[in-house]
């Protein structure tokens, strides 16, 4: 027969208790671990007591209301000689995202959406998990789960049986992308001076100077690849308004249409006149001519939309160039 406490509790169950508690413990470091990991903002703090049972004294000291279940005995105003058990505090702190190893999944999810937006699939080829698996080097599980991430930023299209295809681009698509572009940039140029502000300058002296040296470079920089350039500087131009929740969308916007703008800098001239036409921007921001930079922007952007549909035509021949014999393979 099990021994009994004096608070009416048996030994087992008060040791039952206290493994609760510590796995209750053990629970908690692992989430917050996990929590670490997947770089969530987060701030957790709580307090566990490794005693398993307690039992109110008639004290009447608020602050000491309550007994220990191993020391029923000892009354609150009652000297005693035995130290009470230690309370263990769990506290833990996250201010930055997780900078350790990429997972998996995350890094299945980049070199998958890169390859997506160089157009290096076939239309109407299906996405096969085992055959990308061997590809990047991981097992279907990331691979599944980046598919997921793609399909519900409009990258790959999935089928009624579950399977998923890249997307090919829509010439409409792409002309709403650009209208949206628009308004996200403009807004960034105007923002600072009706908030009675500026533009962060610091940061506009740096990007003048990058695409200066770009301008004195002896290398032509042509090729599919100079779009992310070109992407950079206008992320950078909405940063230095001071709205990261703009900047992020244009990010995204840009991230769409990538496939696409590719195909505009094929030609040394076309690049060159990019560099000057950014230059021209970002002077006259630094300038204060927020008037000048609109105008010297709408014309950069209206520039690139006007061939938005022949663009969308190449980029389709070209992944329709990739599909292998047979309409529906699997890659």
């Amino acid at each position: 027969m099990p021994k009994r406490t004096r608070s009416g509790r048996s030994s087992n169950q008060a040791s039952i208790a206290d493994r609760s508690l510590a796995t209750s413990a053990a629970s908690y470091k692992w989430n917050a671990s996990r929590a670490s990991r997947t770089g969530l903002f987060i701030k957790v703090s709580i307090s566990l007591s490794l005693s398993a049972s307690k039992r109110k004294c008639n004290c009447t000291r608020p602050e000491l209301r309550f007994v220990k279940r191993t020391n029923p005995s000892i009354c609150c105003n009652t000297p005693s000689s035995k130290p009470k058990r230690k309370i263990l505090t769990v506290s833990s702190v996250y201010t930055a995202p997780h900078t350790g190893t990429p997972l998996r999944s995350d890094q299945a999810y980049a070199e998958l959406k890169r390859r997506l937006l160089r157009g290096e699939f076939a239309i109407n080829v299906r996405l096969g998990e085992e055959r990308i698996a061997a590809m990047l080097d991981v097992s279907r599980t990331p691979v599944r789960e980046a598919l997921v991430r793609l399909f519900a930023e409009g990258l790959v299209t999935r089928s009624a049986d579950g399977g998923y295809s890249p997307v090919a681009p829509v010439v409409t698509d792409m002309k709403y992308l650009y209208e949206v572009r628009a308004v996200l940039e403009l807004q960034s140029l105007r923002r600072p001076q009706t908030r009675g502000e500026r533009h962060d300058i610091r940061l506009l002296e740096s990007l003048r100077d990058d695409w200066r040296a770009l301008a004195s470079s002896d290398s032509d920089h042509v090729g599919p690849e100079f779009v992310l350039l070109d992407e950079s500087f206008h992320s950078t131009l909405s940063e230095a308004a001071g709205n990261p929740v703009a900047a992020d969308y244009l990010r995204q916007v840009n991230e769409r249409i990538r496939l696409v703008r590719m195909h505009d800098f094929l030609t040394l001239d076309r690049v060159q006149d990019t560099i000057q036409q950014h230059l021209g921007i970002v002077e006259a921001v630094l300038l204060d001519d927020i008037g000048e930079a609109e105008r010297r922007f709408v014309m950069h952007l209206e520039e690139s939309a006007a061939v938005v549909e022949e663009r969308v035509t190449r980029t389709i021949a070209r992944m329709i160039a990739h599909v292998v014999p047979g309409a529906g393979d699997q890659l």
